[in-house]
């Protein structure tokens, strides 16, 4: 028979136990809402670095290390609501990135941006734009360079029919 102090103890790790599966069923809910709302792109690293943490915390749940763990757990899900908090900022800046990518012609970076965006708002209209954007940007500069080659060679029949080729895929160009 287990003296009462034994028993006593037995019950506050069981306690603990419980405490720290409770969180860790928390913060999988969280993780997975933040996952559905594609955490997995717009925050890619602070994503893959809290999934890495939740696995440590993990192996101290499988040890025993209740109090530990429950400790982990609990800092893992102030990280995941920061994370969600972030989300408009986020948005702001791809935005921005994306279309400072689009004036340097820098399609990829800008479809990037742009991808990024539509993760965190997929209703976004200046998101869904400068992908479209991004995607024509090289041809749409490559136009404008040949119109401008034939202006200064004086075909202008040439440059004006280059530059309606580049303003009909994308009317926002400005050289």
């Amino acid at each position: 028979p287990a003296s009462p102090q034994q028993a006593a103890q037995r019950s506050q790790r069981l306690q603990q136990k419980q405490t720290a599966e409770k969180l860790l069923e928390q913060l999988l809910r969280r993780s997975a809402e933040l996952q559905a709302a594609g955490a997995e792109r717009w925050a890619a690293a602070d994503y893959a670095r809290l999934q890495q943490q939740t696995l440590l915390a993990d192996r101290d749940l499988d040890q025993g290390l209740f109090q530990q763990a429950a400790t982990q757990y609990r800092e893992l899900l102030r990280g995941l609501d920061q994370l969600e908090q972030s989300a408009p900022g986020r948005l702001a800046d791809a935005l921005d990135r994306g279309q400072q990518a689009l004036q340097r012609a820098d399609g990829v970076e800008a479809q990037r941006q742009f991808d990024i965006a539509l993760a965190l708002q997929p209703e976004s209209e200046a998101a869904r734009r400068g992908l479209q954007r991004s995607q024509t940007i090289a041809q749409v500069v490559e136009l404008d360079r040949q119109a401008q080659a034939a202006a200064a060679q004086g075909d202008l029949q040439q440059a004006l029919t280059a530059h309606r080729q580049a303003l009909s895929m994308d009317a926002d160009y400005l050289p």
